[in-house]
């Protein structure tokens, strides 16, 4: 894009990973409505207002996500940012013990192994550490753990085990 677009600096109260917070909606590796190029994810969306296109780029340094958009729906999809990268999610009725997905796999006779956790906060889900978030898979059942930060995942499984 060359011309100038309407822009929005989001400052969130933690921090967010924009990759992490839109993947899920990406439509497999040949979605033209969704390009990740260097730290900026590039989305193409329809609005009530038009189609536009979205750039947004977090910037952990400065605790901003900067978004920039083109088009007639530029002012309606930058309004919706925060709302789009997590700020409206209520993670306290998340219940990952309540998802079936590990115990049908187990009663296939299948292991279930998860990964890869990381430490650093942009890839975690927003309100969760590090330990919070391996507890969570823990409780729900998962056999195992990939991890960046093994002596992390060693301490939430030693906490999960004295919660039980």
């Amino acid at each position: 894009m060359t011309a100038a677009g309407q822009v929005r600096v989001w400052r969130p109260d933690w921090p967010v990973s924009v990759r992490g917070a839109l993947f899920a909606l990406r439509r497999g590796a040949g979605d033209p409505t969704f390009q990740v190029v260097g730290d900026d994810v590039w989305r193409g969306i329809r609005t009530p207002d038009g189609p536009a296109t979205l750039r947004l780029g977090a910037r952990p340094r400065d605790g901003e996500v900067h978004a920039e958009a083109w088009g007639p729906g530029a002012a309606w999809v930058l309004h919706g940012v925060p709302a789009l990268l997590g700020a409206e999610d209520d993670p306290s009725g998340f219940r990952p013990d309540l998802h079936p997905l590990v115990a049908e796999a187990h009663a296939a006779g299948l292991l279930v192994h998860c990964w890869t956790f990381r430490d650093e906060a942009r890839f975690r889900p927003v309100g969760l550490d590090a330990v919070g978030e391996l507890t969570a898979f823990f409780a729900a059942g998962v056999d195992g753990v990939f991890a960046d930060s093994p002596d992390t995942a060693v301490a939430a499984r030693r906490s999960w085990m004295m919660g039980r």
